[in-house]
């Protein structure tokens, strides 16, 4: 009867815990909805992963090239976006409430091993830290393939302990399935698979320490790892005709970490620095007649054997910052974008506090061997990623896969300090762990990340219609980070419609920094296009269509400009070549509606806007089209729908205000 209230009373506490976790992820949302970048994506990583999902939406249900991404999460937000018809807010909530629900079948194993004592809070602390750890919270509400990666390696983890207590025939189905899982997180970020790597030779090294090697567990788990790696690099490989594993940019993300100029985190962000990188890279790659990655994993290999000092210096240092008390940014996690809320503010120290203890406990635990058994599989999950972000390149983002890991020895800890066994030992521990989790401090460029996200939060604001917060945030961001195209260009389009000639002061800016971007040639034509000075605007025209034959927005804008001067054929043609280079181009889809409604043809203009609604469920300018192609087909019942569905969306709406005068006025 006692064992049963004890039950009853952890499951009502589990219960509450994970109720406070979903409270924290609520009150999280409520305050990161101010922020522009809630509801317009933008910013490394989220932006293409975005992107990516929507070409999915539109039909392109397998890639065309090789993306530097792997490819399994965009699916994932794809169909998260079908589900709930492109809402952001029920996806972040979801990914974030997913995440945490993830940690519960960790919770059930620890259950079963700590039973006695104070050790039966180990795992109500264990699931309390993924409630808690705002950290955690951040990452997996952004658009990111951490949010799918974690849960898939929780479950994996979940597996492989049920495996050891099943059956032979059992045990080898939640083998299969480990293997599985552990394979879908690699297609989901490739530097996991190290996990997998670690527990195949656990398994070969526990079945064959007896002398009689079975070797049917571990094959059958590397082979369901495998297949899905398999899957993906193979098709990969046929796309590039060589040979490609998940992603591209593998050899860049390598080079990063081992390069003489490393600093063991990201430290080349976007802008004349990656610029000449990257530019410096493709040139030499084609004179040898290599890709890009070849050439960087090269040269990272040239270091490594020509400064084998330093580099054993550098792998010292990152094997320190993967337990840092700072979370090291790594693309849409800059200081200033991780810190806009004051939930995440507030909780600036959890990341050091946590790590304190999680690598003090990893230190501890392996003087009890029934210990190291019990975390067999936490155990490897922390050793093998802390061995893989030591080889390239660490910060917070990357190390999220370890958490399941770092709460298991930093609760641990914990209740071993509880307890107060050899107390005075697990203190000193402590200490020297605190000293090398709060001591190094790795070499950050502070103004270039606040200049980053300064700009992605300027362009986040100008699309959100906030002008005055964008012109805040773009001054900022241009005078931190003088000689970037990218801030000139950004400037230029918040004076357009304001100060012409301002905006062209800076559009000519932007192409001295970099004379060889076409977005820059781009904006002046569509500068010189709303001035009516066609020939001016179509010689810059023909010079973005000169560096930028291939940039979708750049088709798309010389498109629309043709379209203007009613050269149809010649804009249907660009139009079509920009869908081709980005199928989830809306603006391009209600083009050729457009082009479609000229053209006479109102059941092709319907079959476009269709796929536009796809990506923009909620536009009401598409609701209009739609109606007007229904009413040129003499369908006016569903003309009327998709016209009363833009007044529900936006009762003044001009464009659907007139259509219904004129649908009325026709009846």
């Amino acid at each position: 009867m006692i064992g049963l209230l004890s039950r009853h009373r952890t499951a009502f506490t589990a219960a509450g815990i994970v109720l406070l976790g979903l409270f924290l992820r609520l009150i999280y949302l409520k305050q990161y909805m101010v922020s522009p970048l809630f509801f317009h994506i933008l910013g490394p990583d989220t932006q293409e992963y975005d992107a990516w999902a929507r070409r999915i939406l539109v039909g392109q249900l397998l890639w065309t090239h090789v993306d530097i991404h792997a490819p399994l999460y965009p699916y994932y937000l794809a169909l998260l976006y079908w589900l709930d018809n492109l809402q952001v807010y029920p996806v972040r909530l979801f990914q974030s409430a997913a995440a945490l629900a993830a940690f519960l079948p960790l919770f059930g194993v620890l259950r079963r091993y700590y039973r006695r004592g104070v050790w039966t809070a180990a795992p109500l602390l264990y699931l309390l830290g993924a409630a808690i750890y705002t950290p955690l919270i951040f990452y997996t509400d952004e658009l990111l393939s951490e949010a799918l990666l974690l849960p898939l390696l929780c479950l994996a983890l979940a597996c492989l302990y049920r495996s050891d207590r099943s059956g032979r025939r059992a045990r080898l189905g939640w083998l299969a399935a480990a293997g599985g899982l552990t394979g879908l997180a690699g297609i989901c970020h490739p530097l996991s698979l190290a996990f997998p790597a670690a527990v195949g030779l656990f398994l070969l090294w526990r079945h064959c320490r007896c002398g009689s090697c079975r070797w049917l567990p571990a094959l059958l788990f590397g082979l369901c790892c495998l297949l899905p790696v398999a899957l993906v690099s193979g098709y990969n490989s046929g796309l590039e005709g060589r040979l490609v594993l998940i992603q591209k940019n593998g050899g860049y993300n390598f080079f990063l970490g081992n390069n003489p100029d490393a600093t063991g985190g990201c430290y080349i962000w976007p802008g004349p620095a990656w610029d000449k990188v990257h530019g410096d890279a493709d040139r030499e790659a084609a004179a040898r007649g290599i890709s890009p990655d070849a050439y960087f994993l090269h040269q990272a290999g040239n270091f490594i054997v020509n400064h084998p000092l330093a580099w054993t210096e550098l792998l010292a240092k990152k094997a320190l910052y993967v337990w840092n008390a700072r979370e090291l940014a790594a693309g849409p996690d800059l200081p200033e974008l991780r810190y806009f809320t004051s939930l995440m503010y507030a909780s600036k120290a959890l990341p050091g506090i946590l790590m304190t203890f999680a690598l003090g406990g990893l230190v501890l635990i392996f003087r009890y061997r029934r210990e190291l058994w019990r975390g067999r599989y936490f155990l490897l999950l922390l050793l093998s990623g802390w061995l893989a972000l030591t080889l390239t390149v660490t910060g917070g983002r990357y190390r999220l896969f370890l958490l399941p890991g770092v709460f298991f020895t930093g609760v641990w800890l914990l209740v071993y300090l509880i307890e107060r066994r050899s107390w005075r030992l697990a203190a000193a521990v402590l200490g020297l762990s605190a000293l090398a989790v709060w001591l190094p401090r790795p070499a950050t460029d502070e103004v270039t990340e606040k200049n980053q996200a300064y700009t992605i939060l300027g362009e986040a604001y100008l699309h959100a219609g906030n002008r005055e917060a964008a012109l805040a945030y773009l001054d900022a961001a241009e005078q931190g980070m003088s000689r970037w195209a990218r801030s000139y260009n950004l400037l230029g389009s918040y004076y357009e419609d304001i100060q012409p000639e301002l905006a062209e002061r800076y559009y000519r800016k932007a192409i001295a920094c970099n004379p060889g971007e076409a977005y820059s040639y781009m904006n002046l034509g569509n500068l010189y296009s709303k001035r009516n000075l066609t020939v001016i605007a179509d010689s810059w025209f023909q010079q973005a269509l000169h560096y930028g034959a291939d940039n979708p927005q750049v088709l798309y804008n010389v498109g629309y400009f043709e379209l203007q001067r009613g050269h149809r054929t010649r804009a249907r043609e660009l139009f079509k070549q920009a869908l081709e280079r980005r199928p989830n181009y809306r603006e391009v889809l209600n083009a050729l509606a457009v082009l479609s409604m000229l053209d006479n043809q109102p059941r092709e203009a319907l079959d476009w806007l269709h796929l536009a609604l796809r990506l923009a469920p909620r536009n009401p300018g598409l609701m209009v089209n739609a109606a007007a192609a229904y009413a040129s087909l003499g369908d006016l019942p569903q003309a009327e729908k998709w016209l009363q569905k833009a007044l529900d969306r936006d009762p003044r709406f001009p464009a659907a205000l007139a259509l219904q005068r004129q649908l009325r006025g026709g009846k």
